[in-house]
């Protein structure tokens, strides 16, 4: 079972910005102290958090994933989406992910439970603002992003949104190819156990 989110990690993640919010606003009330600063500070951790904490946990992903490769086999792949960090060997048929809001670990995923591998360019009406590489894993979509925007869409034609297409596509034959190569493993295992 694939776990995407540690629940502990977000909340001290968050958590922790929020609490000195409430604690500011507290505190500025409880003692009289001047408005202004208690109020200023609340203002900056209000329009910082939701700027910075993704970031954060972007490069804390990076950096956790970077230390814990010496654990994957033979990496033929690799490739850092916005929202995980996806390992491939795509000759022994192996597969890890690391994700940003589970960085801890580094989940060894069963090829034999992918199916429906595709790449979605989210097109909608004459843009988009996702690009994913796409799979079933055990029934559940898994969504491995190269392109996401806020605020809007870019048309299909843009170069960003081509290349993203382009990045899900490679990503997309990556996984077959994988998928493929636990298949042939499996196949050449029961054949000798049958001998």
């Amino acid at each position: 079972m694939m776990k995407k989110m540690n629940l502990i990690y977000m909340l001290i993640c968050y958590g922790i910005p929020i609490a000195l919010m409430v604690v500011l606003l507290i505190v500025s009330l409880n003692l009289n102290v001047q408005w202004e600063l208690p109020l200023m500070l609340d203002f900056v951790l209000l329009i910082a958090t939701p700027i910075f904490v993704p970031e954060l946990l972007k490069k804390r992903m990076e950096k956790r994933a970077a230390a814990m490769e010496q654990e994957f086999p033979n990496i033929n792949y690799k490739f850092t989406a916005h929202n995980c960090v996806v390992y491939l060997d795509t000759e022994g048929g192996h597969m890890g992910m690391v994700w940003k809001h589970n960085p801890f670990r580094l989940q060894m995923i069963d090829p034999a439970k992918i199916t429906d591998i595709r790449t979605n360019d989210g097109q909608m009406l004459r843009g988009t603002e996702v690009v994913s590489c796409q799979f079933l894993l055990d029934g559940k979509k898994v969504k491995i992003y190269t392109l996401r925007v806020s605020g809007g869409q870019l048309a299909m034609k843009h170069p960003r949104v081509l290349e993203a297409i382009s990045k899900a596509d490679k990503l997309s034959e990556a996984v077959q190819a994988v998928v493929q190569a636990q298949k042939e493993r499996q196949n050449r295992l029961l054949y000798r156990s049958r001998n």
